[in-house]
């Protein structure tokens, strides 16, 4: 998942469940983990945890998830999702829309919830689920995974839904600000590095329809403006700096259709991460104004 790596991280490093586990767990199994949850009354903040790693998510603010911790280190300022449907004029964060149900869980009966689970509906439109599975490593490895599965679902049974969804992205690495870098690769690999720590974010399926890596917080502005955004395609590479990242995916569902996003996060410790992607993002940007010179 990561970006000029020769090699899988040793064993022990890896989190404590597989990440074929994970995406059995978000496909086929979340559902059934959230019977009787769903009827339940929405919390106002939610925590997961898993051996090495605390995420916490507030549904009702557009912060959104808030906080990654590994191993005591906080590596994450913001993520949240904004969408924009036909006849906007702009975004919104999806925390202005009704939230239906919210709530934790945990599958594995190992005292610690490692999944959330939140609904937002707006009835006889549409409604968007979003799953969140928490996949710490051992103590002390400083590794974890966060699996993140979205359903979009049109509730009207005769009119398509024209529908624009996007994920923001605010990763300060150690909780420091300006050492950062940030390239994205693929449409669909987004990869941020500081010395000793390196982060990836892969979108499984679909491949985003726009991305853009861009230094604080020019996205955040143009998502939060009064006009429409679509995301620039710019992949990198940036830094150092205070970098993020976002995708946008663009579809049209028929009346009773869905749209599944599947994506999986990372953060490692990689000291030969950072040099290493730069010194390939620097190489590919020559190689590009070499072509574009002649």
């Amino acid at each position: 998942m990561k970006v000029a790596q020769s090699r899988q991280p040793d064993r022990a490093r890896e989190p404590s469940v597989s990440v074929k586990v994970v995406k059995r767990w978000l496909v086929a199994g979340l559902l059934a983990a959230f019977v009787g949850l769903a009827a339940s009354p929405p919390a106002a903040a939610l925590t997961i945890t898993d051996d090495n790693s605390t995420v916490n998510i507030d549904p009702a603010s557009q912060v959104g998830v808030s906080s990654w911790t590994v191993d005591g280190k906080v590596h994450l300022a913001r993520q949240w999702f904004w969408y924009r449907a036909a006849g906007d004029t702009r975004e919104f964060s999806i925390d202005n829309l009704p939230l239906d149900a919210a709530g934790v869980t945990d599958p594995d009966f190992d005292g610690q919830n490692e999944i959330a689970y939140i609904r937002y509906l707006v009835q006889g439109a549409f409604k968007i689920e979003v799953y969140f599975l928490l996949n710490g490593g051992n103590p002390g490895s400083a590794v974890a995974d966060l699996a993140e599965s979205i359903a979009i679902t049109n509730l009207s049974r005769t009119e398509r839904l024209e529908f624009h969804f996007f994920q923001y992205c605010d990763f300060d690495l150690c909780g420091t600000v300006l050492d950062d870098g940030l390239l994205i690769t693929g449409g669909n690999t987004a990869n941020q590095w500081q010395t000793g720590f390196a982060l990836s974010e892969t979108v499984e399926t679909p491949k985003a329809s726009h991305y853009e890596a861009n230094f604080f917080n020019a996205t955040l502005v143009s998502l939060n403006d009064n006009a429409i955004t679509t995301l620039n395609d710019n992949a990198g590479p940036l830094g150092p700096g205070d970098l993020t990242w976002a995708f946008q995916w663009d579809m049209s569902l028929a009346p009773g259709g869905s749209f599944m996003i599947s994506k999986d996060k990372l953060i490692v410790p990689e000291p030969g991460t950072l040099s290493l992607l730069m010194v390939g993002g620097a190489l590919v940007l020559v190689v590009r104004r070499r072509r574009k010179a002649r």
